[in-house]
């Protein structure tokens, strides 16, 4: 990390920008709207649309449907590296659909890829790219390209209300259930944050906990 970004990353004046314009689209700029859903990068968890991102962002994503092996789906946007606030990651959403306009995208993806994880990457047709648009957000995931310690952690997002090992030893978890979000602190790779909806958190805090290392 060079120092620029490291002080970026703790909110220090050496290298913030000299306008008083207020800064948006920060990861930990995270609130909660009147039904109780997290509010980051200008989108409601569980009540923004695809399209809505994609605007704020604009950038338009690669889309697919993941099959598990396990019948395990989920459907994902893929918006690569952008720049969000002052800073760069990569972006992901997980879109809220039901299991048979998971079925329909399935059977219409254009490309079929296998990948090391026991998924199936399932490249949507173009047709269906404006019925995906217009599903609820119900995740993002956010990899910063700067690295993440637990006092820039602390710092940022405040104390979390777990810190649980994981079952790959390089990774600790922080979790914040108040704010829909996980952090998965990692020693030898990139962090990984994950936003959710109030209501889905548990299940995500379930759902990491239980993942196998990627190297298994």
């Amino acid at each position: 990390m060079t120092v620029c970004c490291l002080a970026l990353a703790l909110g220090l004046s050496g290298c913030e920008p000299s306008s008083s314009v207020p800064v948006e689209n920060l990861p930990w700029q995270i609130t909660l709207s009147p039904a109780g859903n997290p509010q980051v990068f200008q989108v409601e968890l569980g009540k923004s649309t695809l399209k809505d991102l994609m605007l704020n962002v604009r950038s338009f994503p690669e889309m697919a449907v993941f099959a598990h092996e396990s019948g395990k789906r989920r459907l994902e946007a893929y918006f690569g590296t952008q720049r969000l606030g002052m800073f760069e990651a990569k972006l992901l959403a997980e879109m809220q659909v039901d299991e048979a306009t998971l079925t329909a995208l399935q059977t219409n993806a254009t490309k079929r890829e296998g990948m090391a994880s026991g998924y199936w990457k399932h490249v949507l047709a173009e047709e269906d790219l404006t019925v995906v648009n217009a599903s609820l957000i119900n995740r993002l995931v956010y990899i910063p390209s700067i690295n993440y310690d637990a006092e820039i952690i602390t710092q940022r997002f405040g104390t979390p209300t777990e810190r649980l090992p994981s079952n790959d030893v390089n990774v600790e978890y922080w979790f914040y259930a108040d704010k829909g979000l996980a952090i998965a602190l990692n020693t030898k790779g990139s962090e990984v944050l994950y936003y959710v909806p109030i209501a889905g958190f548990a299940a995500l805090k379930q759902e990491l906990l239980e993942a196998k290392p990627k190297n298994d």
